[in-house]
């Protein structure tokens, strides 16, 4: 099973492609040596159903750790990491998964759709990214009270999860480990944990300054964020079906990516007045960003904040009172000649003012506070893996004023610029 961000889709078409592959490859080799008389249907069905159906097996899959099964439950026990895979004719058919307390690591063990139950040892520290995604029937998980560690989509489609614990030690929660698991009510939290806490069973750190996730099982059509939050975490909110209205107090000063990307019932949202970072597509495929009307002139805000513009506009024209440029909030506008910020503009985001290639001149005002990542004039190529592998400059001018923050910027990044008063 793929431990990868994948939509549902891409993720089962990659599972049958696997096996797929696997087989072809052995009639390939078999072929090659002999002469083979073909299978008949038959045939097959018995082979089918003797891996399927067999109660009983056991192997290892590490140097001291061995597994079992036996009426569909797979025990993993021992001492140490597993270091081989369990054959898929095992774990595609086990409803119920049990990791002994002597196992530390288990990176190398697959799941199928067919988990209802897990229970994991006292040695496990981490639950890999991606381990337990696509277990539609999983409901029952009891996590190991040493976990330190959930990785990113651990959890992603367990469609019947009504509700999960974090454990005392837990640290580390990367991203949204439970993103489409659409029944998920309750992310309780030990009381003895010192990271993260829960609040009507949605996920905060303890001092309440992030809100980490929102279980998508909740049927609220609205929710205000409490007046504790600094910052929202990326994909808080992602994929949730019921969120129709956001309201936010200006005590959230960050919104990561994605953050309520997919909600796409939410229509009404009120932003912090006194945000400092907009995140990638935090908007994306909701209804507020989606509904024309919200578009005027091709510029979509919210607030005080420009959240994006339109791709085919010539010239952009900041209106006064913009307090920040949310990330890629004037990206890839490839025919964008000429672009207006007004005085008064306090924060301009990462990759905000990114890849316009015809812009030849850009005055960025002395009210800028900070400039993130790539944001004006600087881009670069990406390789396949995500990795950054050239970086170029726009041979645009950015005008800026001595001694401020874009004079800062533009020598930093090298970019061909001129001083004014």
């Amino acid at each position: 099973m793929s431990r990868k961000k994948l939509h549902k889709k891409g993720f089962d078409e990659m599972k049958i492609f696997r096996k797929g592959f696997a087989v072809a490859m052995a009639m390939i080799i078999t072929c090659s040596a002999f002469t083979v008389m073909p299978l008949t249907t038959s045939a097959m069905a018995v082979n089918e159903t003797s891996v399927s159906a067999s109660s009983t097996k056991s192997g290892k899959c590490g140097k001291d750790v061995k597994w079992s099964y036996n009426n569909k439950v797979l025990t993993v026990y021992g001492k140490g990491k597993m270091t081989t895979e369990i054959p898929e004719s095992v774990t595609n058919y086990a409803e119920e998964i049990i990791v002994r307390d002597g196992v530390t690591d288990i990176g190398k063990l697959e799941t199928g759709e067919r988990l209802k139950k897990v229970t994991l040892g006292k040695g496990i520290t981490v639950i890999p990214g991606g381990l337990f995604a696509g277990c539609v029937k999983l409901k029952t998980v009891k996590l190991s009270n040493n976990l330190r560690t959930i990785e990113n989509d651990a959890f992603r489609w367990c469609e019947s999860l009504t509700s999960i614990t974090i454990p005392e030690k837990v640290r580390k929660i990367q991203g949204n480990p439970f993103i489409e698991c659409s029944k998920l009510t309750k992310i309780n939290v030990n009381k003895n944990n010192k990271t993260y806490t829960s609040i009507d069973g949605i996920l905060f750190t303890k001092s309440k300054k992030t809100l980490a996730i929102y279980p998508l099982g909740k049927k609220n059509s609205a929710y205000s964020v409490p007046k504790t939050v600094y910052k929202i975490a990326e994909n808080a909110f992602s994929e949730s079906s019921s969120i129709k209205t956001i309201k936010m107090t200006n005590s959230v000063k960050r919104i990561e990516d994605n953050a309520f990307a997919h909600c796409y019932r939410l229509k009404n949202v009120t932003l912090s007045q006194r945000l400092i970072y907009i995140g990638e597509q935090v908007f994306n495929d909701t209804e507020f960003n989606d509904t024309e009307s919200n578009w005027k002139n091709g510029y979509l805000y919210c607030g005080n904040a420009l959240i994006s513009v339109k791709q085919n506009l010539k010239q952009v024209t900041v209106k006064k009172g913009t307090r920040i440029l949310g990330t890629r909030a004037i990206d890839l506008c490839e025919n964008l000649k000429k672009v207006t910020l007004p005085e008064g503009l306090l924060y301009i985001n990462d990759y905000a003012l990114h890849d316009d290639t015809k812009l030849s001149a850009l005055t960025i005002p002395k009210s800028v506070k900070e400039i993130g990542k790539d944001a004006i004039g600087v881009y670069s190529d990406i390789d396949w893996n995500g990795n950054s592998i050239t970086v170029k400059v726009n041979p645009f001018k950015a005008k800026v004023y001595k001694n401020s923050v874009g004079h800062k910027y533009a020598k930093k990044c090298k970019l061909n610029y001129q001083v004014i008063k």
